[in-house]
């Protein structure tokens, strides 16, 4: 992405899942981005990135849920958490996945680093 990721095996890996009715054919989704905390541009670009390849997989299939985890290392506030909860547009493009942690615990705020699953 930039020179500062050189040394950095982030990565991301998407399966597709056959799960049991009546959840059927789902993406599974693992975001490893870059954890540094000055690395928010880094972090920005790759959450495109993924963006995009989840969106290119699903088009066209008959789709009922992404499951999005991994280690989002950046604060809710960041423009990467953001995107993914469809409060920021990145790259030219937007998408929102509803933050199961929150969805589950209602009211709850969220803390620094929370464990997270985006679906």
């Amino acid at each position: 992405m930039t020179p500062r990721t050189a040394d950095f095996a982030c990565g991301t890996i998407i399966a597709e899942v056959l799960a049991p009715e009546p959840v059927g054919l789902l993406l599974f989704v693992n975001h490893l981005p870059n954890w540094q905390l000055t690395f928010e541009h880094e972090r920005e670009l790759q959450t495109v990135i993924v963006g995009r390849a989840i969106e290119k997989l699903a088009e066209g299939r008959d789709l009922r849920h992404v499951i999005l985890a991994g280690d989002l290392d950046a604060t809710p506030d960041t423009a990467s958490v953001r995107f993914w909860r469809g409060r920021q547009s990145l790259g030219g493009m937007s998408v929102c996945y509803r933050d199961a942690w929150a969805a589950r615990i209602p009211g709850s705020r969220a803390i620094a680093s929370p464990p997270r699953t985006l679906s």
